[in-house]
């Protein structure tokens, strides 16, 4: 998994550059500039760590950077909105991808694990009455409210729903009130429509005030490591610093899953 925080300069242009023409032409109907900005670091960033994944004689071409066979376009090319899907050679590479950003952070993950993957950032901070009314069912409001830190439950509960989805792999749009989260010490379960889903989701809290929430449509949650240029890491159940691409870092913490 590869993380970038503020989208530094120096990655923008790198982004820019790998884009292929199809995957220009979606970044141009994005309407707001930080919304490319993200749009160009996250699909560098998910060549780059593909890169890494599929390094090896057996796909080497002569002369050809392995990052500049992939592409990233959504699972109806063309569409600004879609699940995104990796090409290698214009083929689908059949790994699963995932892709979230906030303002200024972007992250993406990839795995060869033969399970559907979702990643999800959130901002932690505190969520009004009104929204929990929308969103959440009674048990999460009551979990939100009896929670020693209800910025950091609510966040949890938000950022689950969303990974979990992208890891489904489903069809359908993201209907939030369609999902709901049961958080608790042991294992926490998401459900779609009172389906309790087959998946499993981990939390990471980021210095910058975010979270980041891992979750894949399996048993088990694959491990899950934090790649930079030096530096990777695999998370356990304590602090672990992680260099970001823009060689500043941020502390990245496994959170126990509250009750």
């Amino acid at each position: 998994m590869w993380i970038s925080v503020g989208t530094p300069a120096v990655e923008f242009l790198a982004g820019c550059a790998s884009l292929t023409d199809r995957e220009r032409q979606i970044a141009a109907r994005l309407r707001m500039p930080q919304r490319r900005r993200s749009f160009a670091a996250g699909r560098w960033l998910v060549k780059r760590a593909a890169a890494g994944l599929l390094a090896g004689e057996e796909h080497a071409k002569p002369n050809v950077p392995l990052t500049e066979r992939f592409e990233v376009l959504g699972e109806h090319v063309g569409e600004t909105t879609s699940r995104p899907v990796l090409f290698l050679d214009g083929l689908p590479a059949g790994l699963p991808i995932s892709i979230t950003h906030t303002d200024d952070t972007v992250a993406a993950a990839i795995t060869d694990a033969e399970c559907g993957i979702g990643i999800d950032l959130v901002e932690v901070r505190g969520v009004s009455p009104g929204f929990q009314t929308m969103w959440m069912k009674k048990h999460e409001r009551r979990q939100v409210k009896d929670s020693d830190d209800p910025g950091l439950t609510a966040a949890m509960n938000w950022s689950a729903r969303e990974a979990v989805f992208k890891a489904s792999e489903s069809g359908d749009a993201f209907r939030p009130a369609d999902w709901s989260v049961t958080l608790n010490a042991d294992q926490s379960v998401c459900s779609y429509r009172g389906q309790i889903q087959a998946a499993r989701f981990r939390f990471f809290r980021l210095a910058n005030g975010l979270l980041l929430t891992v979750a894949a449509q399996s048993t088990n949650v694959p491990d899950v490591v934090f790649q930079s240029p030096d530096l990777s890491a695999t998370a356990a159940h304590a602090d672990i610093r992680v260099a970001c691409e823009n060689a500043e870092s941020v502390t990245v913490q496994l959170l126990e899953q509250q009750s």
